[in-house]
């Protein structure tokens, strides 16, 4: 499991991973295709940078923000529905 196809896929990350903030890892909650079920650590990141380079940082950075941005669009597309918008202002 290669940290720079999971950033390339940073859609499926967010869909099927879940993060464990007291242990500090990723764990895949869907998988269809496969028996197995994958977990991402802090040594896989470190692997990766060790094997390809800081240059994983800007890959991982320029797929995860038109993904971030798409995803806050529509929290404020959201946010500003008016239903939503007279109960927050209520």
């Amino acid at each position: 499991l290669d940290v720079i196809n999971l950033t390339r896929e940073i859609h499926k990350l967010a869909a099927q991973y879940s993060y464990s903030v007291h242990q500090q890892f990723l764990t895949q909650s869907i998988n269809q295709q496969a028996n197995k079920i994958h977990t991402v650590t802090l040594d896989h990141l470190a692997a990766s940078i060790q094997i390809h380079g800081v240059g994983i940082i800007n890959t991982a950075a320029a797929y995860s923000v038109p993904f971030l941005n798409q995803k806050l669009e529509l929290i404020v597309k959201f946010l500003m529905h008016a239903g939503v918008r007279s109960i927050m202002l209520s």
